[in-house]
């Protein structure tokens, strides 16, 4: 910091003082934290010597990067990064430029030039084996920016140049060279020269030059013994005296194509080869774009003065060198060197190098600012780098470090929403998973995979695998066996795996699958196993026939099956000695001709007719032991037939055969099912035409010539298939041959040696096994069946295991002879032995033993089953059979540890590290682990590669190695699999070297490699190995390869966008990968893709609807159904309906969500009706058929609301005069036509009557008729206005006040005489006077007198002197004059009413006698209705003595009956508060609070709280019933019904104004406080205002604040708007609203209310919500004047807050 101080005292401004003294601050603080935090730059001496820098602002001391860029602070791979930038010190310096450089050097051949300068900096120095000086001449500069670092810029000029004096850029034994980069700016000047003058010839030089042709290609000249003077100008030197100089050897034309581009970094390097007899020239050029390597051209020594030693002539030692002569550009990286072969054959400049020096690919450097910026494309290892700054003449280094690291991997998932459903032609989108991990670089897009189980077999040209479905996928080639597709062609090629079409057909599911060329086996979900294929005679697929092509066949392992290809015989076995293959064994018949049979047999001789035989020769037995050319291995003795004795062995036949006659025999045999077998010899002629038969059940089985024999004296097996039954067999030989005998005679006879056949057995009822493995190789298959082993297929090794190696085919599964009571639980099937495995663990092999394969201790083939000799106790759990070699994994139980063994062929080292020797089975251990250790689980061998699974999901492997790693096939060795730490399965491609899969956890896709010559590893591409990879989901390719049609997917964010042109219901799996340079993450999804929903016509309906016209007409307001046939795959979630008017708007609000729609809403004009449906995806049909054009006409043009179809009056408006159909009738219809309902003279709209026909005599005035009215109205005339219409009014002047009282005729009572009795009805009092009775004064009759007027005429009445107003009888009678039981007592008072006259002498006063019957008790309670105060009770109801039930009574005169009263005895006063229980204010407690309803404030208190005297929680009661509860009221004492405010005060509590008068005597609530005041609370002072004046109604609010003006005076709480608080004067309405709260808020609610109001200023209110006046607010109040000042404010808080920490009342605070 002392420099810095000095340098700010140098200035002799203050201004510049002041501003440097700044900058140090700025400086102190950087450096201050600088010094805390990591430095990315090398501390640097903080001293500068004030001389330098004394009044020089550019001078700098300092440059520092702060921050680091390694470690956990590397800058990310993909990622634009912060700019780093410099700082330089000090401040105010001004940097000129900034470089960057890299002292590492790296040598990447075997020597270093002599030569090298880096040009890193101004030293120039050089850096190779020979330290020389380097020299700029002329216009040459250094900078800093070179092609890598530094480097010199030339000006283009005559010496301007690069130069050295002790340039070693050739040696003694002719090796010479120079390279470095040029960026020229013109093709002028020279690259490089150098000179040697000659020591014994001053005119002479040797020399070369290299420069550049006007079209950018590099020149070379050389100079041999080159005479011209001393200056030594490059020139044309052919005319020198010597004639040995040569120039321009190399150019465009001669041996270099490259061409150096302008302004662009070449490197160029020139190598000469000198040697005795010439020299040689290479040129190599490399411009960032191309590079070119000539080929040496030669020059020969011709002439020269060297002695004839061009090595000596081209050998300058440390003579001058000139870089850049003339040439106008940059140079960089200039070296020389004398080694031959080492500068042009190091292409682009990588012969040697000054280290790292790029910056991280995609970074740049400024040199103008020293910020480094960009985006990093490649990790990169910690480099460090040496920043130069450059101001003025003074410099600052500091060393920076950076680091590129790759990213977190990436983390993404779909989650649960993976399902993406797509519409044809919508514009469609699938966004990427949110990338939770490091960044990503790109993204990538693969189909997604089967859910494979692991279960893959991959053969020569297929590979097939497994889902957990048990459905065959497979991938390759077809082949001739069409194992991919039996519809296709054999070179049919399916590059990705597909579901097999054939499997999949015959709907086959499989839980084990193994493939080969010749075709597919695979064991089925219900354990049987299936064959397909051609297997071209082999057998192999053990379907039992040999018919080409085979569909998916089940392979049955029924033994009553023929085993062979057809019932043919085969001839098995060739041997001199006899048939070594026909021997007795168990369940067969033998028969050896020992010269007596124990089959019957009989023997002919016929002639060539059929005919006896006048020959005396037939069969006979003949003793082989006499005849050593008839060895056999059956006995002595064989069965010969007849012979012609022209053989030159006596043959002993005593009978003879001639030409054209046959020697046979003939024998009936009882066989079961299986082999029937013969051995025979055929002798004869060799070219004759002798012929050995036979015939079985009359059809001839076989047939054998003797001519052309190559065997004539060789045994024959031979066998058929035969059926359990009779068979009847017979044994022919033909003579047919010439008699002639020469030199090729032979026997001419047949003989027998032996004869086998199956025993008959019992019948079976054969149920197939259930197979659990199967394998095969080639043509040999194996099976695994009900713990048995089985096999069929080639046998020329043994391999079948059924005791015999033939070369006879078995094309039906065969046991296997394995010993007893041994059950397999595994099979596997080598080149040409097989293997399986017991369920104790236990191996047996069997077959060809070569190799050791058999585990044997000898390499002797095996017929049967051998156990393999470990050497120890090992208990195998698994096995896997290479092509000659075995591998197993098993439990050493002596060792208790986990082994796995190999043995057999190890050419590739594949079975054992280190050899490639044969393994015994005994030294075949691999690998052991303790049980708790990584353990072998799983193996896979054949015969280049062993492949192991371990416990710890590794896989490790041996053998050759390219299969697996980019190496040579010839390397060997043991490795374990890079990539693959979370293996799950290994399978492999049976026991050839044809690939091996893996699976790994978390991951679908199958790992797999090895051959793909014909597609195996479904890699999209073919070539003879491929590499460990994915293979290719369910469709090949990746990224657009696996989408369908339409759709593009972009790497760099992932998003799949795109119009599906292809429906493709069935969901598509695919896979998208997150990447960077750490690695991927994937997250499977599923789309399919659906067509839109299509939609038919739109149907019109509607009445009236005219379609004869385009567009269709239809009228407003008539109903119009519109449908349409919707036809889609997905439920439709919405049916869009709109009409698009010609009026340019868009109708839609009329039309419901269906496809069938009525709507009378469409307006009026023409428009277009669109349909659309919306599937629950999005899929929305297109507009092609849902739309219909209709016009809309206006559907009544007369407005009378009657549509024109209806309208019989089209221009007449009827409405509200048309409401029926015609004039009137009952139909009622309108029909657009004014009404006549009456159908008088006038039609309704003039009718004033218009359902009353008026005729014309009967309508003469308006109304009812009077004379200052005569016109008619429709109406009937009723003039007299008794409404009895003119038509019917026979009385037509009835008086005016009889009107009312007129009969149907209309007459008055004046004007009638209903009875006719001469009497009007209006002086008749009896006017019902029966006809020609003869009446008195009154009009009456005698029928009508009534004399005691009890309503009975007295010709009826029986009691005609009943007392005035009884009620009486029928008859006329009352009860008090009537006795119906005749006991004397009258029935008014008989309460008994049928009491029988015996007791009439015992009756009472109520005339009932002892144990008469009460009949006067209508509800039957025993209360006679005399006595009955209640005469209806009910049925049931218990009374009293006055005959009154609980029902009907109520003793408190509550209103609620006793028996429903629970409380009967409420005081009278209590009755009007009565619930329907009957009970009282006073008798009931609504909320069980222990205080009764009537005393009760709080009638909703929560159970268990407790409660005051007045039923409230505490505070939440009204003491003084002012309706403002306790907790808040300020005055809780409040007497009388005083109006209160909202603080619970009332005016006589109140002194507002603090005058000593209290508010309900203050006149003037508001005098000013000390002003004097009369005894009515007034200033004495008139002028002093009157508030009173101001308040109208006398609430105590001021007129310009009261918002309720007219308050009523019996008003009880008035607010401080002067309103009244509402209530209906009832204290449960306070209590209920108390209750709203709960007591905690109210509290908060009160205080925080009190302490507001109290700080409020005083707006001029009587009974305001600032309460002035109010007990708190006084308290606060201390000099009274109405407004809390701050001192009072604060006074108060100092007592409140005292009262927190004493035991101050609450009242104390209002002292």
């Amino acid at each position: 910091m002392q420099s810095i101080t000095q340098l700010s005292k140098t200035d002799s401004s203050k201004q510049r003082g002041t501003t440097m003294q700044s900058r140090a601050i700025l400086l102190m603080a950087i450096m201050v934290l600088a010094s805390l935090s990591p430095l990315a730059a090398t501390e640097l001496d903080a001293s500068v010597d004030s001389d330098n820098t004394s009044g020089r602002t550019g001078t700098i001391s300092h440059i520092q990067y702060f921050g680091t860029w390694t470690g956990q602070n590397a800058l990310v791979n993909q990622t634009a990064i912060s700019p780093i930038n410099p700082m330089t010190i000090p401040l105010s310096a001004t940097p000129d430029l900034f470089y960057y450089s890299n002292n590492d050097l790296v040598i990447e051949t075997s020597s270093q030039s002599k030569n090298w300068w880096t040009l890193n900096d101004e030293t120039y120095s050089d850096t190779g084996t020979m330290d020389s000086t380097l020299e700029l001449n002329g216009d040459a500069e250094w900078i800093p920016n070179g092609k890598y670092f530094g480097g010199i810029e030339l000006g283009g000029n005559v010496g301007d140049n690069v130069s050295s004096p002790d340039c070693y850029s050739t040696s003694n034994n002719g090796g010479s060279g120079f390279a470095g980069w040029f960026k020229p700016s013109s093709y002028d000047g020279q690259l490089f020269s150098q000179l040697s003058h000659t020591p014994e010839d001053d005119y002479k030089f040797d020399a070369y030059n290299v420069s550049m042709t006007p079209d950018g290609y590099v020149q070379v000249e050389i100079y041999i013994d080159a005479e011209h003077g001393t200056d030594f100008v490059w020139d044309d030197y052919d005319d020198g005296p010597s004639g040995h100089d040569m120039n321009r050897i190399f150019n465009a034309t001669t041996g270099i194509n490259t061409v150096i581009e302008l302004d662009e970094w070449n490197y160029i390097a020139v190598e000469i080869d000198a040697y005795r007899n010439g020299m040689t020239t290479k040129v190599y050029v490399n411009n960032g774009t191309s590079e070119d390597l000539s080929s040496g051209m030669q020059t020969s020594n011709t002439g020269t003065d060297h002695g004839g030693n061009w090595q000596w002539a081209t050998y300058w030692g440390g003579g001058d060198c000139v870089f850049g002569e003339g040439f106008e550009g940059t140079v960089d990286e200039l070296r020389t060197s004398s080694h031959h072969g080492e500068i042009a054959s190091q292409s682009g400049g990588k012969w040697q190098t000054d280290g790292p020096k790029e910056l991280p690919t995609g970074l740049s450097f400024d040199y103008q600012t020293g910020i480094i910026s960009g985006t990093p494309l490649n990790p990169w290892a910690p480099t460090d780098y040496e920043i130069t700054v450059y101001s003025d003449d003074s410099n600052a280094t500091t060393t920076l470090t950076l680091e590129v690291v790759e990213p977190e991997l990436p983390s993404i998932t779909h989650g649960s929403n993976n399902n993406f459903y797509l519409t044809t032609g919508d514009e469609e989108s699938i966004s990427p998973p949110v990338n939770m991990g490091g960044s990503d670089a790109f993204w990538t897009l693969t189909s997604g995979h089967p859910n494979y189980t692991g279960e893959v077999d991959i053969s020569p040209s297929t590979t097939c695998a497994l889902d957990d479905e048990g459905k065959l996928y497979c991938w390759g080639k077809n082949e001739n066996a069409r194992v991919l597709d039996s519809s296709s062609g054999a070179n049919y090629q399916v590059t990705n795996p597909t579901l097999h079409p054939d499997a999949a057909a015959a709907n086959l599911t499989f839980t084990k699958i193994s493939a080969e060329t010749t075709g597919l086996c695979g064991i089925l979900t219900n354990g049987t196993l299936w064959c397909w294929g051609n297997d071209g005679d082999h057998g192999v697929l053990g379907l039992g026939n040999t018919n080409g092509l085979q569909a998916p066949t089940q392979v049955l392992f029924d033994p009553d099956l023929n085993p062979y290809s057809s019932t043919d015989p085969s001839t098995v076995t060739r041997n001199s000695v006899g048939c070594d293959d026909i021997n007795p064994s168990s369940g067969y018949g033998f028969e050896s001709f020992e010269n007596a049979s124990a089959v019957a047999w009989e023997e002919y001789l016929i002639d060539a007719n059929g005919g006896p035989t006048e020959s005396d020769g037939n069969w006979s037995y003949t003793n082989t032991s006499e005849h050593s050319n008839l060895n056999t291995l059956h006995g002595n003795y064989v069965l010969g037939s007849a012979s012609s004795n022209q053989a030159q062995f006596d043959s002993q036949a005593e009978h003879t055969i001639i030409q054209g006659e046959e020697s046979y025999i003939e024998m009936n045999i009882t066989t079961g099912t299986g082999l029937l077998s013969f051995c025979f010899l055929l002798s004869g002629y060799r070219y004759s035409h002798d012929y050995f038969k036979i015939e079985l059940d009359g059809n001839n089985i076989y047939t054998k010539s003797s001519y052309n024999q190559a065997y004539q004296n060789v045994w024959h097996s031979l066998s058929h298939w035969v059926t359990a039954g009779d068979h009847h067999l017979v044994i022919k030989y033909e003579k047919t041959s010439s008699t002639s005998c020469s030199s090729w005679c032979y026997f001419d006879r047949l003989f027998l040696d032996a004869l086998k056949w199956p025993l008959p057995t019992p019948p079976v009822n054969w149920t197939e096994p259930i197979v659990t493995d199967f394998a095969w190789h080639g043509d040999t298959a194996c099976a695994i069946a009900d713990s048995d082993v089985y096999c069929w297929g080639e046998n020329g090794y043994g391999e079948l295991g059924i005791g015999s190696a033939t070369s006879a085919n078995y094309f039906r599964p065969t046991k296997v002879n394995t010993p007893t009571n041994l059950s397999f639980s595994a099979v596997d099937v080598g080149e040409s032995h097989t293997c399986a495995l017991t369920d104790t663990g236990t191996v047996w092999c069997w077959g060809l033993n070569s190799n050791f394969q058999l585990g044997l201790a000898n390499s002797t083939n095996q017929q049967t089953p051998m156990q393999v000799d470990f050497g120890t106790n090992l208990t195998v759990s698994s096995i896997d059979v290479g092509t000659n070699n075995v591998c197993a994994i098993g439990t050493n139980t002596t060792a208790s540890t986990e082994q796995l063994w190999c043995w057999g062929h190890n050419n590739n080292g594949h079975t054992k590290v280190g050899s490639t020797s044969s393994v015994h089975a005994s030294d075949g251990l691999v690998y052991e682990s303790a049980s708790t250790g990584s353990v072998p689980t799983h193996v896979e061998t054949d015969q280049t590669q062993t492949c192991i699974l371990f416990s710890n999901s590794t896989v490790q492997c041996m053998g050759k190695r390219f299969l697996t790693e980019l190496l040579s096939a010839h390397e060997h060795g043991a490795w374990e699999m890079d990539g693959f730490s979370d293996v799950t399965s290994l399978s492999s491609g049976g026991s050839s070297s044809y690939g091996m899969c893996v699976m790994v956890e978390n991951n679908k896709a199958l790992f797999c490699w090895g051959k793909n010559d014909k597609n195996q590893m479904a890699r999209g591409y073919t070539g003879e190995y491929a590499q460990p990879d994915a293979v290719f989901g369910l469709i090949g390719g990746r990224d657009n390869a696996v989408l369908p049609p339409g759709l593009t997917f972009n790497n760099s964010n992932g998003m799949i966008t795109g119009t599906p042109t292809t429906e493709n219901q069935d969901p598509i799996e695919l896979n998208i990968f997150a990447c960077n340079g750490r690695g991927c993450d994937s997250a499977s999804f599923n789309y399919s893709i659906w067509d839109r929903p299509e939609v038919g016509l739109i149907n019109i309906e509607s009445d009236y609807l005219d379609l004869s016209v385009s567009p269709a007409e239809i009228y407003k307001g008539r109903p119009v159904n519109l449908s349409i046939v919707v036809t889609s795959d997905r439920s439709i979630s919405n049916y869009t309906w709109y009409s698009e008017h010609v009026n340019g708007l868009i109708y839609s609000d009329m039309f419901p969500n269906s496809p069938s729609i009525v709507t009378d809403q469409l307006p009026v004009g023409l428009q277009v009706i669109f349909f659309s449906a919306t599937d629950d995806i999005g899929g929305t049909s297109t507009s092609a058929d849902g739309w219909v054009i209709v016009e809309v006409l206006e559907s009544d043009d007369d407005n009378d609301q009657v549509p024109v179809w209806n309208d019989l009056c089209p221009l007449e408006n009827a409405l509200g005069y048309d409401d029926y159909t015609g004039n009137g009738s009952s139909i009622p219809v309108s029909d657009g036509c004014i009404d006549n309902r009456d159908d008088d003279p006038y039609y309704d709209p003039d009718d004033a009557c218009p359902n009353q026909y008026a005729a014309p005599e009967y309508d003469f005035y308006i109304g009812e008729g009077t004379s200052g009215n005569a016109a008619p109205d429709g109406c009937i005339d009723d003039t007299d206005r008794d409404t009895i219409l003119e038509n019917v009014d026979l009385c037509l002047n009835t008086p005016f006040a009889e009107r009312f009282y007129v009969n149907p005729d209309g007459c008055g009572p004046s004007e009638r005489d209903t009875d006719g009795d001469g009497y009007k009805d209006n002086v008749d009092s009896c006017p019902g006077t029966p006809m020609g009775e003869s009446v008195d004064e009154f009009g009456c009759g005698a029928s009508q007198v009534d004399s005691d007027g009890d309503g009975v005429y007295d010709s009826a009445d029986v009691c005609p002197e009943s007392p005035l107003g009884a009620t009486v009888d029928v008859d006329g009678c009352a009860a008090a004059e009537k006795d119906s039981d005749g006991d004397e007592v009258n029935d008014e008072v008989d309460v008994c009413d049928t009491t029988p006259p015996e007791l009439w002498n015992q009756t009472n006063a109520v005339g009932c006698a002892p144990g008469d019957v009460v009949t006067d008790d209508n509800d039957q309670d025993g209360i006679a209705d005399i006595f009955d105060s209640c005469p209806m009770t009910p049925i049931g109801d218990v009374v009293d003595y006055s005959g009154c039930g609980l029902t009907q009574k109520d003793s408190d005169n509550d209103g609620v009956t006793d028996d429903l009263d629970q409380c009967p005895d409420t005081p009278g006063y209590d009755t009007p508060t009565v619930d329907a229980d009957g009970c009282g204010e006073t008798q009931r407690d609504s909320d069980g609070d222990g205080v009764i309803d009537s005393v009760d404030q709080c009638l909703n208190t929560p159970t268990s709280v407790e409660v005051d005297t007045l039923g409230c929680q505490a505070g939440l009661s009204d003491s003084d019933q002012d309706s403002i509860v306790d907790i808040i009221d300020a005055c809780p004492n409040t007497t009388g019904d005083q109006p209160v405010n909202l603080n619970g005060c009332a005016p006589y509590q109140l002194d507002s104004d603090g005058d000593g008068i209290t508010n309900d005597l203050d006149s003037c609530p508001t005098t000013p406080a000390g002003v004097p005041i009369t005894t009515n609370g007034c200033a004495e002072d008139p002028d002093i205002f009157d508030p009173v004046a101001e308040d109208d109604d006398g609430d105590g609010i001021l007129n310009e604040n009261d918002e309720c003006p007219d308050t009523p005076l019996n008003a009880k709480v008035i607010d401080n708007r002067g309103c009244e608080v509402g209530t209906e004067g009832n204290t449960q309405q306070v209590s209920t609203w108390a209750f709203g709260l709960t007591g905690l808020i109210l509290l908060l609610i009160a205080l925080i209310t009190v302490v507001v109001l109290r700080r409020r200023k005083e707006q001029e209110s009587i009974w305001g919500s600032d309460a002035v006046g109010d007990a708190l607010f006084d308290s606060m109040d201390l000099d009274g004047d109405g407004v809390i000042s701050d001192e009072e404010w604060e006074i108060y808080k100092k007592v409140r807050d005292a009262k927190k920490d004493s035991d101050i009342d609450d009242d104390d605070l209002f002292d």
